[in-house]
């Protein structure tokens, strides 16, 4: 486990496309790699500014 690194997104979003079947219950639509990648470095500063504490 890490805390989300910038470039990111690209994976993430495979992986969200690959498991859609499941998470469609919480992501609806599929994001765009560009949503992902913000979203991304967004969890990065926020574990940096100690707000939030997400791994991947």
């Amino acid at each position: 486990m890490r805390i989300p690194q910038i470039g990111d997104g690209a994976m993430i979003n495979e992986a969200i496309k690959d498991s859609y079947e499941f998470l469609d219950k919480w992501i609806h639509p599929i994001p765009k790699t560009e949503e992902t990648e913000a979203n991304a470095r967004k969890l990065r500063s926020n574990f940096f500014l100690r707000e939030a504490l997400t791994f991947k």
